[in-house]
């Protein structure tokens, strides 16, 4: 995704019976090497339950989000919204 500049929000919601109180990880990376993330880092990761949520203030450019899943479990949906540049 490109991020027009500000604040990525990551929201995590389990649906359909499923155990609310597993933590999902989550990695926040740049697509270019030369732009380094919160304090120089490479990539930064997020332990989210169902509810929880985690913003990260970054600055205009091209990264990378995945979700790590514990085996048995899949992702049902993302949902994007927000100030991303045109063609994301």
């Amino acid at each position: 995704m490109e991020l027009a500049s500000g604040t990525l929000t990551i929201n995590k919601y389990v649906t359909d019976g499923s155990n609310a109180n597993q933590e999902f990880e989550f990695q926040l990376s740049s697509a270019d090497p030369s732009t380094q993330i919160l304090g120089g880092q490479d990539f930064v990761k997020a332990y989210l339950s169902d509810g929880d949520s985690e913003s990260f203030n970054l600055m205009a450019g091209e990264y990378n989000l995945k979700e790590i899943l514990p085996a048995g479990w899949f992702l049902d949906s993302i949902d994007i919204a927000g100030d991303l540049d045109a063609g994301s």
